[in-house]
Formats: structure tokens, sequence, C-alpha cells
């Protein structure tokens, strides 16, 4: 029956695109774009039944660079959901604007002529044209919510607004009303969804702002907002106006004048990016041209100039390898190892629709078409929007097809770079189980708790805490940890335990491994395509799940499946290597209090390693690292392990005898023409509180161009002869939380730090910098490691570098100590090194100590103090106090 309506519905979609041609009646394109919803909807119905689809949707499978069709609509089964009604989801629009969070996306505005007879009414007064509207959709449920409507005092100007999403808040500006131009608007609002989503406020602001216009772009860079371009119906400008967020005051930052200087073109529908210093327009035009891509307008913030860039074509593409001039599309930005990458997806000419997807890299300017990447037919008047993740969204616009322009309300996705493995874990958790947004909390995920009196059902990280009668635990601690919806950050035993509470655990591990392969299968065809040399790591490996199963239960996993396990053991990977857990052989630095994902006791903990371990016997490449050694050099031994089987030369900075050493170097620096290749980079380093003098604490901030990543570190003393160091990658809000920790004794560190290789030989280079303490000023330390001395030493140092003297091991060019506020010898915190049983070896009034004037000198002087402790005497010169720099 379905399909029967389905084939009438198209049917009379052709007849009304065929009057359509000769007669130009709006209530026909009004009725033209409802069967076009319906076909939609008909069509997902039909492939949802189908078996050839349930058979497909069985097992989950990443599809990145894919264009895929998001389908919102079928999951309205209510009889009030009636079709077209624009009360649950957006009506076809053109002309509006989307922003997207890495949950939510939300719709503003959009026009449609032939939204008469709104809600049955024959009305057809052309402010009903717009619509007065503001949408919110779940990316989770898949649900639509409208946040505003008619009701809410909502400007007239919803048509080609700017519209940006930063950090919680909304902000719209400009746009026009109906008929275009006749209104327009110069004004700047905002809205909060999270705590007032029912506001959409009009900031007041001062100074001198832009004209009122539409069509316009916008983007944020250091707490500056930027407008540039926009039309007014008849002038079209390029000017860059610009509103200083803090004190909410706008100023003409450049006005364009082609009469007198070779300003770029006005012009209007055309997108930004941007980097830390430079904004580009893409594309764009008038009302009877557009701009070509091939030479691109780039407005320079910190010059404040325009100049214009060359493009470079794709020379896998088809002559001429660039997109053709457009306006009316999307654009995005996302951020890769590669630096900024801007995607531009359909736009029209005026004449040609567009259908394509192409990629700029901002740091080489070179164009690249999305072969895999393309819409379901053209589209323009559209908007897009990308998730932290690469995730772009599209909706809405004009399509074209069968010689017919169509408003349309669907809702396409599309990754656009692959995200990080907990992403595609949760969008499989979702395909398997589709009603898990809509349970109930206590219908989820159960899991143990190191509380041994509780329970916990986690949903997006806040706990539930439901009373349970007490626990009893193997080896006293929980046997299953947490589990996190929102990272998916645990181990597939205590997967597979949790969802035996709402399923059958069997199925799970099934459709896990089903997911793990294509995953995998992802990455492995990113490499064999790659025109570079890759090497894929996997973290887990398939064999692994045999280790948390019955073996009746994996051999009938197999033959259900047909999975060789020859295959897909000895084929499927090159080299396995299996890190012995520290439960066995190191049971003295097993501890689960600062691992989220290790719960098991050391008993269970060494049974399932050697489970593990066992599952990949018979692989021509399987090599074990045990614990032989301390941390350091068990995680050498298997990075030596992976370069032999590549035929990588490594040096000896992987060697067992091999230390970290460091130079004093004396400025000034060379050229950089005097260096081989090299990259720098900037780190800040804050020293934290600690709870007793024997710990250090502190995080630091590394980075490039405004991207930054974050790490905090705590060094303990020695324990049975090795180290303790833990090292946590942290969030940017982590970050700024443990900041309020900082310990005022210390100054902030900040360096410039350069990474280059001489004589195969890896050094790094740090460049103090101001403010510091008068002791840092104008040092620079010379680092690498190696197990080399002497004469062999100093044979393969930079010959560029005037080297002062080996400082390895010197307290006094500690970075700990160099961050001291005081005056080293007034000081109780100058520390020699972390082996001391009571404190850390200060400087006392009883040290012996021939250090003088550190204090003013540009470079420190060498102490040669030492310290007694409970365990004898820690000299300055040992090995753990250049540790404490590791990072």
């Amino acid at each position: 029956m379905r399909i029967f309506q389905l084939l009438v519905y198209k049917l009379l979609a052709r007849v009304i695109d065929t009057v359509n041609r000769y007669f130009n009646v709006r209530r026909l394109h009004y009725i033209r774009e409802v069967l076009d919803i319906n076909i939609g909807i008909f069509v997902h119905q039909i492939n949802d039944r189908s078996a050839m689809m349930a058979k497909r949707k069985a097992i989950y499978a990443f599809r990145p660079f894919e264009v895929c069709d998001v389908d919102y609509r079928s999951s309205l089964t209510t009889n009030s959901n009636r079709v077209g009604s624009g009360k649950r989801y957006p009506k076809a629009r053109s002309g509006h604007r989307i922003v997207c969070s890495d949950a939510s996306l939300y719709c503003y505005g959009g026009f449609n002529p032939n939204n008469t007879g709104r809600d049955g009414n024959n009305d057809q007064r052309e402010e009903l044209f717009l619509f007065h509207e503001l949408w919110k959709y779940d990316m989770i449920r898949k649900e639509w919510t409208l946040l505003l409507d008619v009701n809410n005092d909502l400007p007239v100007e919803l048509a080609s607004n700017a519209m940006l999403l930063c950090g919680e808040t909304i902000m719209i500006f400009g746009g026009t009303g109906y008929p275009f131009g006749v209104t327009c608007s110069n004004a700047l609002r905002v809205c909060l969804p999270r705590r007032k989503p029912k506001d959409l406020t009009e900031v007041e602001v001062k100074g001198d702002p832009p004209p009122p216009q539409y069509g316009q772009a916008i983007v944020i860079s250091d707490n500056f907002l930027y407008s540039i371009g926009g039309t007014n119906g008849f002038d079209y400008t390029l000017d860059v106006h610009r509103l200083h967020l803090p004190t909410r005051t706008w100023e003409c930052a450049y006005e364009c004048n082609q009469n007198i200087r070779e300003d770029p073109s006005g012009r209007y529908r055309h997108e930004l990016a941007y980097d830390d210093s430079k904004i580009y327009v893409i594309g764009g035009g008038t009302s009877d041209a557009v701009f070509i891509l091939s030479n691109i307008p780039v407005y320079d913030m910190k010059a404040n100039k325009w100049e214009y860039l060359l493009t470079k074509p794709d020379p896998l593409a088809n002559s001429p390898g660039i997109p053709t001039a457009r306006k009316c599309h999307s654009c995005v930005q996302i951020r890769t190892d590669q630096g900024v990458e801007v995607i531009v997806a359909g736009g029209y000419d005026g004449v040609n629709y567009y259908s394509d997807i192409w990629k700029l890299s901002l740091a080489t300017m070179q164009w690249k078409r999305m072969q895999k990447s393309n819409l379901p037919y053209p589209l323009f008047f559209h908007d897009a929007a990308v998730t932290s993740d690469g995730c772009m969204h599209i909706f809405g616009g004009i399509k074209y097809s069968n010689n017919t322009s169509v408003r349309t309300n669907t809702l396409y996705k599309m990754w656009t770079t692959i995200p990080r493995l907990s992403v595609i874990a949760w969008e499989a958790l979702l395909h398997y189980i589709p009603s898990l947004p809509s349970r109930r909390p206590e219908e989820l995920f159960f899991a143990c708790l190191k509380r041994p009196q509780s329970y916990s059902a986690v949903v997006s990280s806040s706990p539930i805490w439901l009373p349970k009668k007490p626990a009893v635990f193997k080896d006293g601690v929980p046997e299953h940890s947490v589990i996190d919806i929102d990272k998916i950050t645990t181990c597939p035993r205590c997967m597979a335990a949790a969802v035996g509470r709402v399923g059958d655990v069997y199925k799970f591990q099934e459709n896990l491994l089903r997911t793990m392969i294509q995953i995998e299968n992802t990455y492995f065809e990113l490499g064999r395509t790659s025109n570079k040399n890759c090497l894929i790591i996997c973290d887990r490996g398939f064999m692994d799940a045999s280790a948390y199963i019955s073996k009746e239960k994996w051999d009938r996993m197999m033959r259900s499946n047909n999975w060789n396990p020859v295959e897909l053991r000895d084929n499927r990977y090159n080299q396995i290597i299996h890190m012995v857990s520290a439960a066995n052989g190191a049971e003295q630095f097993y501890a689960t209090e600062e691992h989220s994902c290790r719960s098991e006791g050391v008993t269970l903990a060494r049974e399932l390693d050697y489970k593990a371990a066992s599952a990949w016997i018979g692989h021509p490449y399987f090599d074990v690292i045990d614990n032989s050694t301390d941390f350091e050099n068990k995680v050498n031994r298997m990075i030596e392990c992976v370069c032999q089987k590549l035929g990588i030369d490594i040096g000896d900075r992987l060697s067992i005898t091999s230390r970290k050493v460091k130079f004093l170097v004396s400025g000034p620096m060379p050229a950089d023409t005097a260096f081989p290749a090299f990259q720098d980079f900037e780190v800040v380093h804050h020293y934290l509180q600690c709870a007793g003098p024997r710990v250090q604490a502190r995080l630091r901030k590394r980075g490039q161009n405004g991207r930054w990543s974050y790490i905090h570190t705590i060094r303990r003393p020695q324990q049975h002869g090795q180290s303790i160091e833990v090292r946590t990658q942290l969030s940017h809000r982590d970050y700024l939380n443990m900041l309020t920790q900082q310990d005022d004794a210390h100054f902030t560190i900040f360096k410039k730090r350069r990474c280059f290789l001489v004589n195969n030989q890896y050094f790094q280079m740090d460049i103090y910098k101001e403010p510091s303490h008068p002791r840092c000023k104008g040092l620079i330390l010379l680092e690498t490691y190696t197990s080399l001395t002497g004469d062999k030493l100093k044979a393969i140092l930079p010959k560029f570098l005037n080297i002062v003297k080996e400082v390895t091991g010197q307290p006094d060019y500690s970075m700990f100590n160099l961050s001291l506020r005081e005056d080293w010898n007034n000081t109780k915190k100058f520390c020699y090194s972390l082996h001391g049983k009571n404190t850390c070896c200060h400087r006392t009034a009883d040290s012996t100590t021939t250090n003088t004037n550190t204090t003013s000198t540009t470079t420190p002087t060498i102490a040669t103090a030492t310290a007694t402790t409970d365990t004898g005497v820690d000299k300055a010169g040992e090995e753990d106090m250049s540790a404490t720099d590791d990072e």
C-alpha cells in the first residue's frame, strides 16, 4: 500500500512540475513541497521495513565523507503529527541560518513564498512568507523543538541573517524582511538556549555600527565580532566592521574604496573562514555576478589590509581543479593536524546549480574535490554547521531537480574527518539501541562503584544514586567500573556486564566485534588510499574479546558469522605487541585509585592479562613486553620493537642506557635559516599547590597557532627504585578549573620550544620568555636523550649553537627551582631531589652551599650543596632532579 502511495505521489509531483513550467501557480508550488516531504517520509518508511535494509542495519558501519539523510520524521508516530503541520519540525525554507553544538542544532528564520494557508488559513500576507521561528534539533533523540515562534517578540528581518554560536550563546546579526531590502537590520541579538531559551535579546551597543544590511557574514576573533560585506538590496559592500565584545563598541575597521585602492568588490551571501590572523572570503556575489574561488580576498586583522591569495587546483580533479564561482553556498571549517580546512558545499551562479563538495586547506591554499562527498541534488540558499568532532550538518535550502526548484526541510550530515573512537562508539551504541535516549535512568546501564554501599546509573556523566545492599567484590575492589555514556571509555568486559542488565551479553559482544571490524576497516582504507606512509595502531584487536567470553560461545560466534581466526588474527594485523600488566611482575605499582578504567584486583587482572595474551598465540610476529625494566624503559622497548619491524633507524634514544642530557646555550639565537627543519611551540607551565612537600604538581599548556593541549603532571618520590609520575591529558575546562590551585610561590614559566633533528638525533631547545624571574632572562636550554658520553656526546651536538656546558641534573637549571619567586639563598623550597623520606631536599641554614648571587644573574650558577636525609646523601647531580622537567 505504501509503495502504491509513493508511486502516486511521484506521479502527481511530475504533473505539477510540468504545469509549473507554463503556469506559475503559487498554490501548486506549496502542494509540490508538501508532496516532496511526503515522498521522503514514505521512502524512509519503506526502506525501514524492507528486509535488505534490516540486514544492512544489523551491523553498524561508520561511513566518513558520505552525505547521509538524517531521518527525523519517521520517529513521529502519533496521529497529531500531521505532515507539513510545522508544529513538530520546521517547514521547507531557504535563506535561514543554522548553528550547532556537539549535541544540538539551532535553526533561525527563513523564507518560503509558498508558505500561505498556514494552519488552514488562506491568508496570503507577505509577512507570512518569513518564518518567525527558532528551532532546536536534538541530535541524540532526533527531535525538533520550537523554542520561539510568532507569539514571541521576534524582529521582522528573518532572512539572510548572519549567525554563529559562541560558547552557549547564539548571536544573530543583520538580516532582511520581505520584500527583500525594504527593511534591513544592523542589530545584534543573542539567545541563551540552555538557560533562557524563550528570550531573544537585542544587545545595546555604542560606537559606529555597520549600516543595516543582509547577506553579510560574521566571525569572532580575539574578543572582536567581525562583520564583513552585505547589501541593502541595491549597493554591495565588503567593508569590515568590528564590535569589541567586552565594551560593546562598534568601529569601522576598513572601508573598501576601489577608486583609490585595489580593494575587493562588494558582495553578499558569501562565507568566511578564519585562522589566528586572517579572514578569508569564500565566494559570494551580487544580483548579476558571482566571484571566483581561484583568487580569494583575505583580510589581515593585524595589518588591517586586504590582499589576494591564489589557490592551488586539485591535481586529481577534472580541470580546472578548482570549484566554479558561486554564491548562496554553505561553508564550515574544521581544525585538523594539517591546520584549518574549509568545506564548501552546493551553491549557484545565477544559471547553474551545484551539488559538489570541496575542501580548501588554509595552510597550503590547496583545493581538493571530495570525491566520496556529494549532495544528492543541487542545493542553494541552504546552510551548514559543524560539530567540534567534524560532523557537518546541512539543512533546508532550494533543491534543483527535474528542472524545478523546490524548497526542502531535509537534514543531511557528513563526517568531514575521522573523529575520536569514543564518538564512533557512541554512534554505534545508538544504532544498536535506538531507544537509549528515551529510557529512564534505572533502565540504563548499571555498574558497581568503588563505594560498596551504592550502585549508580550514569547518563551524560550525571550520577543518580540508588541505595542497594552492600556488594561483595573480588580482591576487595569493584568488579566493574562505571560506564560513562558521554565518553565510552571502558573495557569490553565492563560493557558486556552492563548491557547484560538490559540485553543479551552474547549479542552485545558479537555486535561489538562487528563494530570493531568496521571501524578498523575505515582506518585501513584511509591508510591504503593515502599518498604518505601510514602506521595504524589499534589499541585493542579482534582476538582480545575472546578473553571475556567462554570458549563455547566464542566458537559459536565464529561459526555463526563465518569468521576465520587465522584471517582475523594472522592476516589482519602485521604485528602484535602485548604489554604485560603491572599486575604480573610489577605488583607494587598496580593500583586502581588513579585509573578510571582499571577496577580489577591484582589476581583478576593477572588472569585477564594471561587470557588476552594467550588469544594471540600463533601470530607470526607476536612480541611480549614484560616488566623486567622500569616503566619508561618498558615503553621504549615497545617503541623499539615497532621501529625494528618497520626498519626505522632510531639511534640510541630508546636504549636502556639512554638518559636525558641538558646543555646551557648562550645567546644570541642563530637565524632560523641556520636550523634544519624545525617546529616551534609555545609552552606555559604553572606549578600547583601540593598536599605535601615531597610532591610536585604542575600544569602544562603547549600549542601552535592558538591551538593547545593540556597536561597535568604529579611527581612523587621514588618507590622501589623508580620515579612515580602520573600525567593526565586535560580538557580546556579542566585546565581552567585546576588553574585555581596555582602555587603563588612560583612564577608562571613561559617558553618557546624549538624541536629539530641533527645527525638523526632529536633535540628540543627551550627559550625562556618574560614575564619571569630575572634568573631566567635570556636562558636557553638544549635537551636530548642519548647513551653517549664524553667526546662522542659532543660530536652529535648542533654545531650552529653556542653550547656553554652540560648542566644535566644540576638543580639550578631545574624548572621547579627556576620558577621560585624567592631568592634561592633565603627560601626553604629549593629542591635537590625527591628521594628524601621526610622532606624534599631544601636549602636550609645548615646546608653547605657555594652558590652566590644566583638571583640577579641571567645564567644561574651551578649549585653544589647537598642535603642529608634518612636514606643518606642525595647529590644535586642525580638524574632524578633532571627528570622533574620531563614532558
